[in-house]
């Protein structure tokens, strides 16, 4: 039935669903059919709110599908709209509702008859209607009949023919992110198991739609080619994708063997393909293992090949959904210190272009929140501020999206509330079962509880659910550590001597201490809680020939409090020192190094030298009487916190940031008011370390005076057995 439907103008906008055209000062902009319906739902409510659940219902009709397809498809609009003549995005979110179209929007016009429209549109009533009401005649149906046959025979030749001069309408360009699953194959004679293709099909469609900013096309739409062989353009066009995921199972014997393509719509291009075969049975645990394992490696692989493709296409224009998956592409290759910094430009970027982009929110806040809890204080009070920030904003746009739950769930961890942590990751795995990130918080928060059985539980789900991780390698040396504490030595040892395979070993003098040294560390104390003593010894003597100057203080302060004083914690830490590491470093210790009057960069576990230029050095001992002294100096302590003298206030700045210490040097100053004379003690962890010689190098530029160097730190203070306080979480 023909329906005429009005004309929308909106800031240079004229929307015209009649025609389904939109135009921009007059010229036309290309939309794809979801998108078209969304702004023209959007246009309907003429600037006022349309709810989330509301479009999804109205656009999506009859279709279950993931509120990230929604997104994608207002990222999608705005890309296409472009900002308005003052700068203002054209579509606003409304947090936690919905949204709405910016400025005034009126109905300016009724368009041509539409032969289908959008339900739920009011019909404009014929003039002098209301005045026809009840006095049709007896057979007015048959008017209608005749009109209906005459207007056909007029339009059906020019439905026919294509007049010469006109240009058809160009095709929509297919969200980025856009895949559909087509439906396994099952080559195999025995047709017992097209119910496991099916069903395989089914769980990868819902997997994947948990991959931010991704489109995945309905199962109902991807059934109508079973059994067909169609060209994948013609495929990609119908559907608007731009991936197709293809498969096929084959039953030999006791194993199913899986084949799995991703091919690109326009070309037919190959881009990914994994070959493998699980055991048949229980069918069950054979569908669990499958799906696992494609969903886990598209995960990573269609971030990365959307951002190449992204980079090649629009490499000088990128718009925040290309912005958001090269930073997603630069992180999944490798969780690294390197990669998370690079990560961090394009998705401020992102941010800059779309501040109401939740994704990449919610991506930045987990990402700055990790650099301190996965490498250590590489995050400045700044960094975690900003994440605080961008998270908060993520959540009060979207409080039931995963990805911002995990962000403020790894915050809280750094700021040691476990418990509010763990609800957080909780609620995240509530919305996204598989979400890795939030099983990772959720081992995290068991280990830092000393929740052993908790923290192997979890891990052994993750490396369940995520198996083509990459960082699947670190999971199963994580797998080991929660084994060693668990009590099973010899099984600790098989996994972290898998894990670590193919790991490239650190040379001798290697400052950094990363992963492989604390890897190397807990399988030292495996062979020695194992039986082999020699064999532990053996591993120490060369850790020793990398990293001469370790110590079990060191060690043990990157642990939490609840580990530390765990029994089973300390009967690692008691066969590392039957392996030979020693208890404490010697804070008089001359490495030889030579002093610099400048910050410079090192490694957390660099010898430092044994003197700052133009600053006084301070022992243990002469620190112990000085604090007796009146007035008592002021500690500032660089360090973790495991031994913070009494009296001690966190040096919270960055210290190779002279702005970061410049703003540090003003708190210092309106702290000590008229005691400007009193001495200022700056340390750290202890004397391996340059964290406290940098800080004492920014601070006196920063202008402060009386500064003293302890270059012992919290090591030495502990050793010396002074009074202290571990403020270490949680």
């Amino acid at each position: 039935m023909s329906k005429t439907l009005a004309i929308y103008q909106f800031g240079p906008f004229r929307l015209d669903p009649s025609r389904r055209q939109l135009t921009r000062d007059g010229v036309p902009v290309t939309l794809s059919s979801r998108a078209f319906e969304v702004l023209h739902l959007l246009a309907r409510q003429e600037g006022g709110l349309v709810t989330r659940n509301e479009i999804l219902a109205h656009v999506w009709r009859g279709v279950t599908v993931e509120e990230n397809n929604l997104t994608v498809q207002i990222s999608a609009l705005r890309r296409a709209l472009g900002d308005l003549p003052d700068g203002a995005q054209p579509i606003m979110t409304v947090p936690n509702q919905g949204y709405r179209l910016a400025g005034q929007v009126r109905r300016v016009a009724l368009g041509e008859n539409a032969l289908e429209s959008l339900p739920g549109e009011p019909a404009a009533p014929p003039p002098g209607a209301a005045a026809s009401v009840g006095r049709k005649p007896r057979y007015w149906w048959a008017g209608l009949a005749a009109a209906a046959a005459l207007l056909a025979a007029i339009a059906l030749p020019r439905l026919l023919h294509t007049p010469p001069n006109s240009t058809p309408s160009p095709a929509a360009t297919p969200p980025p992110l856009s895949i559909v699953v087509l439906p396994f194959r099952n080559l195999s004679s025995d047709h017992g198991d097209d119910a496991l293709a099916d069903a395989i099909s089914d769980d990868l469609t819902t997997d994947l739609a948990h991959i931010p900013a991704s489109v995945v096309i309905a199962r109902e739409s991807a059934d109508t080619y079973k059994g067909r062989a169609v060209p994948t353009d013609q495929i990609g066009r119908a559907l608007n994708v731009h991936y197709i995921l293809e498969g096929s199972l084959r039953a030999v014997g006791d194993r199913l063997f899986i084949n799995a393509q991703l091919i690109e719509a326009p070309t037919g291009q190959h881009l990914w393909a994994d070959r493998f075969d699980v055991r048949r049975v229980p069918v069950g645990a054979a569908q669990i293992t499958i799906v696992r394992r494609l969903s886990s490696a598209l995960g990573a692989t269609l971030p990365q090949i959307e951002a190449a493709r992204s980079l090649r296409e629009r490499p000088e224009n990128p718009d925040a959904l290309d912005l958001f998956l090269r930073s997603r592409a630069q992180f999944s290759r490798e969780e690294s210190l390197q990669s998370m910094k690079a990560a961090r430009v394009p998705l401020e970027q992102a941010i800059a272009k779309q501040p109401d982009y939740v994704d990449a929110l919610a991506e930045l806040g987990w990402q700055l929140a990790s650099m301190n809890l996965e490498f250590n204080r590489f995050a400045t009070e700044d960094d975690l501020a900003m994440a605080q920030k961008v998270t908060a904003h993520a959540l009060d746009l979207d409080r039931n999206n995963p990805w911002a739950l995990g962000a403020i769930g790894t915050i809280q961890l750094v700021g040691g509330n476990s418990s509010a942590a763990e609800s957080s990751f909780q609620a995240a795995v509530a919305i996204d079962p598989n979400n890795s990130r939030a099983w990772f918080g959720l081992y995290l928060t068991a280990f830092e509880t000393a929740r052993w059985q908790d923290a192997y539980d979890r891990m052994l789900h993750l490396r369940e659910i995520d198996p083509a991780s990459p960082n699947a390698r670190y999971h199963e040396v994580y797998q080991g550590y929660t084994t060693l504490l668990l009590g099973r030595p010899w099984d600790a040892v098989t996994l972290m001597q898998q894990g670590e395979a193919g790991f490239q070993y650190p040379v001798p003098g290697m400052a950094t201490w990363d992963d492989i040294g604390s890897d190397w560390l807990f399988l030292t104390a495996a062979y020695v809680m194992s039986g082999d003593l020699a064999r532990g010894r053996d591993e120490y003597a060369a850790i020793s020939i990398v990293w001469p100057h370790r110590s079990l203080f060191r060690v043990g302060e990157y642990a939490s409090r609840a580990d530390a004083h765990d029994p089973a914690f300390m009967r690692v830490m008691d066969a590392l020192r039957q392996a030979g590491l020693p208890d404490y470093a010697d804070e008089h210790e001359n490495n030889g190094v030579a002093a610099t009057s400048t910050p410079t960069r090192h490694g957390d576990f660099d010898a430092s030298p044994v003197s700052v230029p133009g600053v006084p050095t301070i022992d243990t001992p002469a620190l112990a009487k000085l604090v007796r002294a009146a007035p008592p100096p002021l500690l500032i302590d660089m360090g973790v916190g495991v031994a913070r003298p009494l009296g001690a206030i966190a040096g919270k700045f960055d210290p190779l940031s002279a702005e970061s210490a410049q703003h540090f040097a003003r708190e210092l100053t309106a702290r000590l008011g008229n005691s400007a004379d009193r001495k200022m003690v700056v340390f750290s962890d202890g004397t391996y370390g340059w964290r406290s010689y940098n800080a004492v190098l920014q601070l006196k530029a920063a202008g402060m005076t009386n500064l003293v160097w302890y270059r012992g730190g919290e090591e030495a203070w502990a050793r010396a057995g002074l009074p202290s306080d571990d403020v270490r979480n949680p």
